[in-house]
């Protein structure tokens, strides 16, 4: 009895290191990408002004709101996008601004208008847009996450050119972010 345990004891220890080396070549993990060479890019407004992804307008006063909107360009078709962005230059620096929601508009970030919009005409019949995350982790990380996929019956997806989201800010404080 003791000769086959040890035997068994063996073959157990055998599989368990083999699946080791083996498992990495036969475990596929899903990889992100997209065809083209797709690009990201911020840009800024405020009522009265447009901005690229740096403003850098003294003017800008406490109080006041602007929005950035996250545009995607040359991503070929897109069937979800998960998205990170940071709105302070370290975490140990406190931001100047707060990610808020204007007045009848939802909390930010928002879908609207842009080519993951659900309410959008140029969506497929049939296919549907989920937020899968859309949250805003405040210092010291400054930053918002927001993650979408369609469903239903979309095809190859949507064009990946357009606006991804928006995020609506206002200014808390004097200083750079």
């Amino acid at each position: 009895m003791k000769g086959r345990t040890s035997v068994l004891a063996m073959v157990m220890t055998v599989i368990a290191v083999a699946s080791l080396f083996l498992a990495p070549s036969i475990v596929k993990f899903p990889v992100a990408h997209a065809v083209g060479q797709p690009i990201l890019q911020v840009a800024g407004s405020t009522a009265t002004r447009s901005y690229g992804s740096n403003i850098t307008d003294t003017s800008l006063v406490v109080g006041q709101l602007f929005t950035m909107t996250v545009n995607v360009t040359n991503a070929g078709f897109l069937n979800a996008f998960d998205v990170t962005v940071s709105y302070s230059i370290s975490n140990i620096a406190k931001p100047v601004i707060s990610p808020e929601g204007f007045p009848n508009s939802p909390v930010p970030p928002s879908l609207s208008g842009g080519i993951f919009d659900s309410s959008s005409a140029s969506l497929p019949n049939g296919c549907n847009v989920a937020v899968a995350k859309r949250e805003v982790l405040d210092a010291p990380f400054s930053t918002i996450r927001v993650a979408a996929y369609l469903f239903g019956s979309c095809g190859q997806g949507v064009d990946g050119n357009g606006k991804l989201f928006s995020i609506n800010f206002k200014v808390i404080g004097i200083g750079s972010t």
